[in-house]
């Protein structure tokens, strides 16, 4: 059976113990008091030890940071502690009258304490026949110092949530970042490769403008020494039609005022040149073209003519008689460059009917001829004939 004292030791240690103030030797003496202690004060022992236990063990459970915001300050934890210490002793019933009882003195001072010293004794009274009371108290203190701190720290644990939340999202941007720190590394590897094949082109192509430019000037030089080589030769042939038109007038005048070879003389010496080896013969026809006939279409006779001598005589028979003045007949000669460098062969006239000879006697020397033909032109001639009044015409035979 515990004593008034004892009960009030055994709470005292019970609530340092939740408190978690005791010393060793303080938990040797709480052993030993438990040992000692009646039923009754081992069950409510055991009531307040499970309610306090499990609000320290939730206490406990939170981590370091969040006890550490959520402690008390000292000076109200202390305040606490102490008022439940009074209130357990009060409600314990321990008075200075019970322990004058237990061999403890005590004076009253004044009317007051024994007023309160009676009080405590019907408290004592009260305590005896509920002894969970001091316990009890104790408990209470320690549930209503924690109960703030459990709001708190569910507070705090919604918090925590968020903040894990908010963590993972912050490492899903991380991850996103590195990725897109990827892309754009891997953008400029490829606009750094981009931006080198477009200086290259652009080098190739510096070099292609320049090798083109090189090209062009001396296209350009060849093309400009061309235009100086057929203006020469413009200038050339200028001159040697100019030179061909004078030697034609000569011939004219000359056939004009000296006199006429005998035809007879004419005659022998066409058959004489018949007779040199290479000298071929070819029969006039009319000059015709299509849908346009030659303008004298009676006309008979041949050329004798030799390549080698560049020598020939004309025979014609029924050569119409022409007016000097107006108009004379004009030989033309073609050999391989073709129509195109066609070459006078000089002017005669006409003058009596029947059979003429002419003589021919080109200004250049041709090739193998190919055709003989006649056209009627202006007194003197023409080098280039517009062939629109054609008389005979005498194409030689291939071979």
């Amino acid at each position: 059976m515990s004593t008034p004292m004892e009960r009030e030791r055994l709470m005292e240690l019970l609530a340092g113990e939740q408190l978690g103030e005791l010393s060793l030797d303080e938990r040797r003496e709480l052993d030993e008091l438990m040992a000692s202690a009646s039923p009754e004060d081992l069950a409510a022992a055991k009531a307040i030890e499970g309610s306090a236990g499990e609000l320290m063990r939730a206490f406990d459970r939170a981590d370091a940071g969040d006890r550490a915001r959520l402690a008390l300050p000292g000076g109200v934890r202390d305040k606490l502690i102490a008022q439940g210490r009074v209130f357990a002793r009060a409600s314990a019933g321990v008075t200075a009258e019970a322990s004058a009882g237990a061999g403890m003195s005590a004076s009253p001072a004044s009317p007051h304490l024994a007023t309160r010293d009676h009080a405590g004794a019907n408290m004592r009274i009260e305590t005896r026949r509920n002894p969970v009371w001091p316990w009890l108290s104790v408990a209470a203190i320690l549930i209503v110092a924690g109960g703030g701190l459990m709001l708190t720290l569910g507070s705090l644990r919604e918090k925590q949530r968020e903040l894990a939340a908010s963590r993972l999202a912050l490492e899903q941007a991380k991850v996103e970042l590195t990725s897109m720190t990827d892309r754009v590394k891997a953008n400029d590897a490829m606009l750094a490769q981009a931006q080198s094949h477009a200086d290259g082109l652009k080098k190739d192509l510096t070099s292609a403008t320049t090798a083109l430019s090189a090209e062009r000037a001396a296209a350009a030089a060849e093309a400009q020494r061309s235009v100086d080589l057929a203006r020469q030769l413009a200038d050339a042939t200028r001159k040697v039609t100019e030179t061909g038109k004078e030697l034609d007038a000569a011939k004219l005048r000359i056939a004009m005022y000296e006199k006429p070879v005998d035809p007879a003389t004419l005659q022998q010496n066409r058959t004489k040149l018949l007779e040199v080896p290479g000298t071929v013969r070819v029969a006039w026809k009319p000059f015709d073209l299509p849908n346009n006939p030659a303008e004298q279409g009676q006309v008979q006779g041949d050329v004798v003519w030799n390549d080698e001598l560049q020598q020939g005589y004309l025979r014609f028979v029924g050569l119409k008689v022409n007016d000097p003045k107006a108009e004379q007949y004009q030989v033309w000669l073609i050999d391989e460059r073709g129509m195109e460098q066609k070459v006078g062969g000089g002017v005669f006239n006409a003058s009596a009917d029947g059979e003429i000879v002419v003589p021919i006697a080109p200004g250049i020397d041709v090739g193998r001829v190919a055709l003989f033909a006649i056209t009627i032109e202006n007194p003197g001639g023409t080098w280039v004939p517009d062939l629109k009044r054609r008389v005979v015409v005498a194409p030689r035979d291939a071979g």
